[in-house]
């Protein structure tokens, strides 16, 4: 019994993996796409809140809003647009 599991669970992986594959062929590879841009769009939020004036950090402010970039801080989600030192 055991290992007509294991030869249904690696027919189910196999074709699991087929319609992957078929889905990111059919579009494009939208999902690849859409993890570059979203590590692009907070690679760019990190270098404005780590710049030393006030009109890019400003401008990161209006950027998290405008991309709803959040933060995770003391187990809670918390809006980026927050300023510090805010309870």
């Amino acid at each position: 019994m055991a290992n007509s599991t294991e030869n249904i669970s690696a027919f189910a992986f196999q074709t699991g993996k087929q319609i992957e594959d078929i889905i990111d062929i059919r579009t494009n590879f939208l999902r690849k796409q859409n993890e570059e841009l979203q590590y692009k769009i907070f690679d760019y939020h990190s270098i404005l809140k780590s710049e030393d004036n006030l009109i890019a950090k400003h401008f990161a402010a209006h950027y998290a809003k405008y991309f709803g970039i959040t933060t995770l801080r003391h187990g809670e989600i918390e809006s980026s647009t927050r300023k510090e030192g805010e309870e």
